[in-house]
């Protein structure tokens, strides 16, 4: 599979980023419920509120909802980190600081002790363009020692914009080239215990969802990444730009010659098996195996440093060589970007 033609595509993005918090006075996890936020995910009534952002308790951690959805990565960047900011300095100010570590352990005493909704792990099955079924509505959150967050992505746009969104075939030939283009490179880069835990469980190898906004309008959640994406700038275009670029690209890609590896392709995100081996060779504008060897070299890869950023820009390309290669991965550079439009 060689690389895809370049160019983009106007489609609309968002996401559902999840963290955890941690005390900045003994660095131990604690529950969001401690920081006020209420339990609002079918309540929005109860969520802490910007002109950015809704943000509410879900389970222990917390997730975070963008007002509206955005054409702009750039701009959809700008705004988490000014909804952010708010939210810090209105709730955590010194004393919590947030982490994206996928998989954390949990005291089941505390547990018992919190209100109800924090054991509980409410999500409904995911669908799963490999077949694969995975329901965990069962678990009991009062025995179960580990919780969970992700990273979910969104995409969203009209039929007449993209026909293959009308029809499973086609959002699961996304899915699934998702994960080779996206899904590979991103646990190839965070590659670590945590990740692998998390998807015994949750946020494997093809899972997505679904949603109906018209009569000829549907959104697709990928379900896969954890929220390391959110720990710098330039993790935010490399994600989304290679998800939008791909959703414009849709009818060049080599779906069947995926669909041929779909065992390893789920292996490697599941478990890192054969993980770099599988590593596509390139993706035009976004990176190279080289590339993604010199950002999985950045030391602090899995420090949460966004709203210490720059403002997005949309030129990954650079950033995930020549800069990645440099070794320049200090939040307070100054560097010339290229911004695209």
């Amino acid at each position: 599979m060689g690389p895809l033609e370049e160019g983009g595509g106007l489609v609309l993005l968002g996401a559902d980023p999840e963290f955890f918090l941690v005390s900045s006075q003994t660095g131990n996890f604690v529950p969001a419920s401690v920081v006020g936020l209420k339990h609002g995910k079918y309540d929005p009534l109860l969520r802490w509120t910007s002109v950015d952002l809704q943000i509410y308790r879900d389970g222990y951690g917390m997730e975070v909802n963008f007002q509206i959805p955005h054409f702009c990565r750039g701009l959809m960047g700008n705004s988490f980190k000014r909804g952010m900011l708010t939210f810090s300095n209105e709730l955590l100010t010194d004393k919590f600081t947030i982490s994206t570590v996928p998989t954390i352990p949990v005291d089941l005493k505390e547990i018992s002790d919190l209100p109800a909704d924090i054991a509980q792990f409410g999500c409904a099955p995911s669908e799963n363009a490999w077949g694969e079924k995975l329901d965990i509505s069962a678990v009991n959150g009062l025995q179960h020692p580990w919780r969970y967050i992700g990273g979910h992505l969104w995409l969203s746009n009209s039929y007449d914009e993209y026909p293959w969104l009308a029809e499973t075939e086609g959002i699961e030939k996304f899915i699934r080239a998702l994960d080779y283009y996206l899904g590979l490179p991103f646990t190839y880069i965070f590659d670590r215990p945590e990740a692998y835990l998390r998807r015994k469980m949750y946020g494997r190898a093809g899972d997505y969802r679904t949603k109906q906004f018209s009569a000829r309008s549907k959104g697709v959640e990928y379900r896969v990444l954890s929220p390391e994406w959110f720990n710098h700038t330039a993790w935010f275009s490399f994600v989304l730009g290679i998800a939008r670029f791909l959703a414009s690209r849709f009818y060049y890609i080599k779906h069947d010659a995926i669909l041929e590896r779909g065992s390893q392709i789920q292996a490697a995100i599941n478990t890192g098996v054969g993980l770099e081996d599988l590593l596509p060779p390139r993706l035009f504008g976004f990176y190279t195996k080289e590339g993604l060897a010199a950002c999985k070299e950045q030391k602090d890869r899995f420090m949460f440093q966004f709203l210490q950023c720059p403002d997005t820009h949309s030129g990954w390309d650079y950033w995930s060589t020549a800069w990645a290669l440099a070794g320049n991965w200090d939040t307070g550079s100054s560097i010339d970007l290229p911004i695209a439009s």
